[in-house]
């Protein structure tokens, strides 16, 4: 390379193909997710169980069970045990292909609206589930396609995020994303597992799911069009 030759750093890494060790790391988040989601994932199922051998009200164990209060709430609607945890398994299938595509189409549209549109489609599935009920035909499809748009759209955010923050403090705004996420991650959960106690039924407690998404795909418009209005910064060359 010779002395005093600008390089594009951005350019420089998009001519770059994904390598062998990428793929790996792709590889180990899989099976680290995996791991750690499979005691939450269980907990909606061996909850009512405790409860009944333990003799307990549902609003005493109302924190435990906002671990995984979906299966719970799938098997009180009148599903079995097998088919409340295929049903949630669909989620996870759908989050994961959802997470591949909307990466793919933020690449070819625009991120935000794609973003913005994923968690509308969210919103509407969730509906539409509190609208059908639990013992619907339609209920796997539906639930395959909320986890579709639902996680999709959460992972787009995490590739969507950093360029909303100025370089200068980019860790610090994505790590506060990610930490604020993880939080409402954790009310929600223990809100969902409040109401679960309380006798909610099905459909209240997932149409409330709807207004978290239908917020958020508000506000990554109303940033995005405040962000179209400021000046355009000229990109620092790397030597």
């Amino acid at each position: 390379m010779a002395s005093g030759e600008v390089i594009d750093i951005k350019a420089f890494i998009d001519e770059r193909p994904i390598s062998l060790y990428q793929w790996l790391l792709v590889a180990l988040c899989f099976l680290v997710v995996t791991a750690d989601g499979m005691d939450v994932a269980i907990m909606g199922f061996v909850a009512p169980a405790i409860i009944h051998d333990w003799g307990i009200s549902r609003p005493a164990f109302g924190l435990v069970m906002s671990a995984g209060w979906l299966p719970t709430l799938m098997k009180d609607a009148g599903l079995t045990v097998t088919t409340a945890a295929n049903v949630t398994a669909m989620f996870q299938i759908g989050g994961t292909i959802g997470a591949i595509l909307v990466g793919w189409m933020m690449d070819k549209v625009r991120p935000a609206p794609v973003i913005s549109a994923a968690y509308l489609g969210g919103a509407l599935c969730v509906l539409a589930l509190a609208w059908i009920g639990a013992l619907s035909s339609s209920l796997v499809l539906l639930v395959f396609a909320a986890g579709f748009c639902m996680s999709g759209a959460q992972t787009g955010l995490n590739a969507f995020a950093p360029g909303r923050y100025p370089t200068v403090a980019r860790a610090t705004g994505v790590s506060w994303m990610l930490g604020m996420g993880r939080f409402g991650s954790i009310f929600g959960s223990a809100i969902g597992g409040a109401l679960l106690g309380l006798g909610w039924q099905f459909g209240a407690i997932l149409a409330m799911l709807a207004v978290p998404a239908t917020l958020a795909a508000l506000a990554i418009l109303v940033a995005q069009r405040a962000r179209a209005g400021e000046p355009t910064a000229q990109p620092n060359a790397a030597h």
